[in-house]
């Protein structure tokens, strides 16, 4: 079943959280019901026990209830909320919350994610693979989302809605309680105040409530919380005796001794967040029920006779009814617990000694609640079939992709350069084939109903994509699928000839490919094959262009020997790359750009160094680092934020530290090395495992420092980026015992014109006299790999086999300093090329 499209294109970026709000309320409402039943059972158990048990019994239910929505939305997958980064494709001028710089975002990982125990134990499968076989959980939840996700939008309205108009009733009852304190005539007979400080002294009140008439209330009651107040109705000045009066004040006091207002405000503000939950209400009517039972037996204790203080009650209620209010209204207020003036009748009861114990009966509005509870749970299996059967076609939504790129280029004398067409970003995966990930660049629906809709509409607008297999298009508004359309393609004609069907229809039109960019018109088929572009005649028109990702690359220090070794369709965009110490294997972070992912979704990778075998997933976390053994792996994660070990085969994962970021492990100690924000600086910390001893290595310079740090091959020096007060930032090297044995700034250097950045990632060669890292020059706004003298001496030079369109990153050199490993993508076109159009030589 497919979600219409409007609903995604119109909530845009807010869709994953008004689901992930939505599966809350859905969850509290479930478990609010269970704790209402719990709690019935309670109170039926302990009928012959205190009112005093009973209410805070009721106190403690109406608090689980509020704490569920705090724990499901700590419980539900915090990914959504953060699923729709907008423009992650294209954005290439935002900063990371760790001081990444802008032109990062096109390989550098940052942050990850948390991983659960079952992730850090299986990770045997590749990472389609597992995503693909989800099972439980995990895939009823992708469900649930392509269903629901439709009337999330509307749900969390109408919740929202109803919540401001519930906090505004609830503002305007505390402040129509401050005007009748305001509007109040303070008592002034001395005998009356006697009885309040009294009463007061005998309950030890450490504050004496005010004592006021007002003529806008019927019945007694105690206004404020910190302050409060005693207001009586203007009649009851000359109609009570004394010891009636007494037996009113004492019911009152006792409201203030037991902090009952403040008890009261809680409960209103629980029927704030929770004012649609049903149970909620039941619960907090039996709260006020018992209160004042609770009440009404701390008054008899203390002296006041059972008889005396019914009649008192009666009295009252007889001369609110005698000043003309209604009377059905003031029973009900004097019983404080509802709108039924029966409860007033037995609480009267209960005093004089006669079984209070509630029936059950049930009302217009319970029948009804009652009525869609059964209607509830009567479609609930059907729903949860319906989920189950949907789950193949999650599946296929997520392992649906493009086959492989082609290879790169054989060796050859020009030093394995990408050519100049770049076949990597525009390749048929097949001769004749659609396959693979695209970017919507446009796209006209026009419905049954004859109307039309453009694509994107929306600013900022979703990012919009499909994913073609061999047989079907799906169409995405970030992760959830709006469109199924399945086709077969005949490309022995021009233009090739597409068959589709889409939401029952048959369809027949035309596609051209034409590199990275392609084109696809369909008209119903009782009109024809579709014969043009034409968005007014056709039903379908899609304007699609390639996605390749940034994937990694191989190459021997001279240029030679290129080759692509990764190819992750779901993560397209990898970065971080590091050699283990035998050569053989190669860790990588990446994420699922392509599906919405950031960077704060990056997952751990590791691959065979020549790409014979897929890549193994490890679970969530960036900037992974080997540790000298070469079986074992260290790591960041975002959350639980800290540092993390893993073995490399995904096994035996733990958190070694909560504090922390870009950690790395000397590649000749035991040692490690991980930067710290303290209190607006940053700072490099060395720390010994073995002894838990640790050291600062830098004075206060920095505000940030980048993501990577490095260490030299003979583990004495330090490489990192460093960002100054002034937002400018440097590449600098200390010494592992701190700054004052060895600091020197290698970027930016006065005597180095025409330097405009530097990434965060750098790259000691193995006998330790150079550096490699991508630079961005004045005469180029790529990337390039240049080396630069590790003491700072001389001048940065550009390895010259690079394509000068496209962007170098992220390299790491190989233990035996033949080959390295990079990032590589389409960059700008550089000034040369830019000049030569334009006719200037």
């Amino acid at each position: 079943m497919s979600v219409p499209i409007d609903v995604y294109l119109q909530t845009g970026m807010e869709g994953g959280l008004c689901l992930r709000l939505m599966l809350v309320l859905v969850h509290v409402l479930w478990e609010g019901c269970v704790l209402a039943l719990i709690f019935a059972a309670v109170q039926w158990s302990l009928h012959h026990a205190s009112a005093n048990l009973r209410y805070w019994t009721g106190v403690v239910t109406l608090l689980l209830m509020a704490a569920c929505l705090p724990l499901n939305l700590k419980l539900i997958p915090a990914k959504i909320s953060g699923a729709f980064p907008a423009g992650i494709a294209g954005a290439r001028k935002d900063v990371s919350p760790g001081g990444r710089p802008a032109e990062a975002v096109v390989g550098d990982s940052a942050l990850g994610q948390s991983v659960t125990a079952e992730e850090l134990e299986d990770t045997s499968q590749p990472a389609t693979a597992r995503r693909g076989d989800r099972s439980g959980w995990q895939t009823l939840w992708v469900d649930i989302r392509a269903e629901w996700a439709g009337i999330a939008p509307y749900v969390v309205a109408g919740y929202l809605l109803g919540f401001l108009l519930m906090a505004t009733r609830m503002v305007l009852s505390f402040s129509g309680g401050r005007r009748l304190c305001r509007d109040a005539i303070p008592c002034g007979s001395p005998d009356l105040l006697g009885v309040v400080r009294d009463s007061a002294r005998r309950m030890a009140l450490r504050t004496v409530p005010a004592l006021g008439y007002c003529h806008r209330i019927f019945t007694p009651v105690v206004v404020g919380v910190l302050r409060p107040m005693i207001l009586l109705p203007t009649v009851l000045a000359t109609g009570l005796t004394p010891q009636q009066f007494q037996a009113v004040l004492l019911h009152e006091l006792v409201h203030v001794r037991r902090y009952d207002l403040a008890v009261n405000v809680l409960q209103r503000l629980i029927e704030t967040l929770l004012f649609f939950h049903p149970a909620v209400w039941w619960v907090s009517r039996r709260v006020s029920a018992e209160r004042e039972n609770a009440c009404d037996d701390l008054v008899l204790r203390l002296d006041c006779g059972r008889t005396e203080y019914a009649d008192a009650l009666v009295r009252v209620a007889e001369l609110c009814v005698a000043s003309g209010s209604p009377g059905l209204a003031n029973l009900a207020a004097l019983s404080m617990a509802g709108k039924n003036p029966s409860q007033f009748k037995r609480r009267v009861l209960r005093l004089l000694g006669h079984d209070d114990r509630p029936r059950l009966r049930l009302t217009s509005l319970g029948t009804l609640m009652l009525s869609l509870l059964a209607v509830f749970l009567m479609l609930t299996p059907v729903a949860w079939c319906n989920l189950v059967g949907i789950r193949k076609d999650a599946r296929e939504r997520i392992t649906a992709g493009a086959p492989p790129l082609p290879a790169s280029p054989a060796e050859s004398p020009r030093s394995g350069m990408l050519p100049p067409d770049k076949p990597d970003d525009k390749p048929p995966p097949k001769p004749g084939t659609i396959s693979g990930n695209w970017r919507i660049r446009s796209l006209t629906l026009i419905g049954e109903d004859g109307r039309r809709r453009d694509y994107p509409r929306t600013k900022p607008r979703p990012v919009l994509s499909a994913t073609i297999s061999e047989k079907g298009i799906t169409l995405w508004s970030c992760i959830y699928r709006f469109a199924e359309i399945s086709y077969q393609l005949d490309t022995r004609r021009t233009p090739w000839m597409i068959d589709a069907e889409y939401q029952g229809r048959e369809l027949l039109g035309i596609c051209r490919r034409d590199g990275d960019k392609m084109k696809i018109s369909l008209r119903d088929a009782a009109r024809g094959r579709a014969t043009d572009w034409d968005r007014e005649g056709n039903n379908i028109v899609l304007e699609l262009q390639h996605y390749s990702g940034v994937q990694l690359y191989t190459a021997y220090a001279d240029g030679t020997g290129l080759h692509q070794l990764t190819d992750l369709l779901e993560y397209a965009r990898c970065g971080s790359p590091q050699w283990s110490p035998d050569g053989t294997r190669i860790a990588f972070d990446a994420w699922r750009v392509f599906f919405g992912d950031s960077w704060l979704e990056s997952h751990l990778f590791v691959v065979d160094a020549e790409g014979r075998q897929e890549a193994r997933h490890l679970g969530p976390g960036t900037l992974p680092g080997w540790l000298p053994d070469g079986q074992n792996l260290l790591y960041s994660k975002y959350e639980p934020r800290g540092l993390y070990q893993i073995r490399a085969d995904g096994s035996r994962g733990e958190r070694i530290s909560s504090e922390g970021w870009s950690v790395r492990g000397s590649p000749v100690s035991g040692e490690i090395a991980y930067t710290l924000s303290l209190l607006g600086t940053a700072n490099l910390c060395v720390r010994d495992p073995a002894t838990g001893e640790s050291r600062l290595l830098l004075e206060e310079r920095y505000v940030s420092l980048g993501p990577g740090i490095f260490w030299s091959p003979d583990g004495r020096w330090i490489c990192f980026k460093g960002k100054l007060p002034d937002e400018s930032e440097e590449l600098a090297v200390v010494h592992r015992e701190g700054q004052q044995r060895g600091f020197r700034i290698l970027l930016p250097r006065e005597d180095f014109p025409g330097l405009k950045g530097f990434g965060n990632c750098c790259a000691w060669r193995p006998d330790g006299r150079e550096i490699l890292l991508g630079i961005i020059t004045q005469d180029n706004p790529n990337y390039q790999l240049h080396r630069l003298d590790a003491e700072g001496r001389t001048a940065p030079r550009r390895l010259n086999w690079q394509d000068p369109d496209r962007n170098y990153f992220n390299p790491a050199w190989s233990p035996d300093g033949k080959k390295i490993v990079f990032n590589s993508a389409v960059g700008k076109p550089s000034e040369k090329e830019e000049r030569t159009k334009s006719g200037t030589p």
